[in-house]
């Protein structure tokens, strides 16, 4: 089936931008040159994803070896999307739905995370509220440069930062009308300080499925779900290997971090969001794919067994089904997908590839290796994993 997978036109539901910390001022700004200095040591401490890469250019070879195998900012194309679209091509990509890295140390902070706890030095008070803001405004202002520019192939996300529902709208109208068109909220904040299911939100959900625009979850702000991190502050929970900023460092965050999404999730579905908004694009991303199955089937059974009557009013489809419409979700490399879309047949359009290219999370020649999870399937079910199914974050 290597031969069907040449020929198909990929769609790539996470990659990302990875600038090392000497060139955020040129191709972000001024708030972003400045973030690079006061996280200058923070992002020293990285390993194969580090940021601290001083005079590194984007030149490193495009090969068709290269582009599955080189991590980090010295991976061809990391900054230079001008080359990305080169690394595209070598890696048989059509397009490429785009997440931040410089941003996310901003974006995080900014909307709750706990990075600060790890060392990143943010300045107190308003001074560090103005840059975190700056440098997202930048990085927004990037994203919509990127999205508009002619042939474009790439589809970055927005951050949604706003406190309230008059915020995220405004931020969210601005966006979609110079061009954006796949946004990321925070995971573990609700939405402009409201349940995802309130009607105070509906405004927003239609406007980005009127415009045809990604709402996206994606691993780095899932702090604040928990209303205590005292769970997991255990010896066996100790921070290990500095790698990402991402992926939780040890073993209890790393298997929970998909619960903020979970919860965000089930209120949208179980509120009926997908109900009154049946175009509306969402995507739940990095966030592994071993939860999204039970999920559905735990609210299936819940509606059509004790909440039949009530729910009936709400939806008219059970649960699975407006998760397999709406919803794409992204399975980690060394994830078992085969038997998801065996055990669970019902949500076939929802798992999505992802190559997190140039991220090391994203394993080595990612593409082949759920290839070979997937060619006892047949060629339907490769075609949906590899195209249709994240079609639907990425449309053309």
């Amino acid at each position: 089936m290597q031969d069907l997978l040449e020929r198909l036109p990929v769609i790539d539901v996470d990659a990302h931008e990875m600038a090392p910390a000497h060139v955020w001022g040129e191709m972000f700004g001024p708030h972003s040159a400045r973030f690079a200095e006061v996280a200058a040591d923070f992002i020293r401490s990285f390993g194969a994803n580090s940021f601290w890469r001083p005079g590194l250019a984007d030149d490193a070879a495009i090969t068709p070896a290269s582009v599955w195998t080189e991590k980090g900012p010295s991976a061809p194309g990391a900054f230079d999307f001008d080359r990305r679209r080169r690394v595209l091509d070598a890696m048989g990509i059509a397009r490429q739905l785009i997440f931040p890295s410089a941003a996310l140390l901003a974006f995080g902070p900014l909307t709750g995370s706990s990075l600060a706890s790890l060392g990143l030095p943010i300045p107190a008070g308003e001074e560090g509220q103005r840059m975190l803001r700056g440098v997202v405004a930048e990085y927004n202002d990037w994203v919509v440069r990127t999205t508009i520019a002619p042939g474009s192939r790439f589809r970055p996300a927005a951050l949604l930062s706003g406190a309230t529902v008059d915020e995220l709208m405004e931020q969210a109208g601005d966006l979609v009308a110079r061009g954006a068109r796949a946004v990321w909220l925070p995971t573990g904040r609700p939405p402009g300080g409201r349940s995802p299911a309130a009607p105070e939100l509906d405004p927003f959900w239609a406007l980005m499925a009127a415009n045809g625009v990604a709402v996206t979850l994606h691993l780095g702000t899932d702090s604040g779900f928990r209303s205590s991190d005292v769970w997991s502050q255990a010896p066996a929970f100790a921070v290990g290997k500095v790698d990402s900023v991402e992926i939780a460092l040890e073993p209890f965050g790393t298997t929970t971090v998909h619960m903020g999404a979970s919860n965000f999730l089930s209120a949208m579905v179980l509120g009926g969001v997908f109900e009154r908004h049946p175009m509306l694009r969402f995507g739940v991303i990095e966030l592994g794919a071993t939860w999204f199955g039970p999920l559905a089937e735990h609210l299936d059974l819940w509606v059509e067994r004790i909440y039949a009557k009530r729910m009936a009013k709400v939806l008219s489809m059970p649960p699975s089904a407006y998760m397999d419409r709406n919803v794409r979700v992204t399975p980690f490399y060394f994830e078992p997908v085969d038997l998801y879309f065996r055990r669970y047949p019902q949500l076939s359009h929802a798992w999505c590839y992802s190559s997190d290219y140039p991220h090391v999370e994203g394993g080595v020649d990612s593409k082949l290796g759920f290839l070979a999870r997937l060619e006892p399937l047949g060629a339907e079910t490769i075609e949906k994993f590899f195209v249709g199914n994240g079609a639907w974050l990425v449309p053309e």
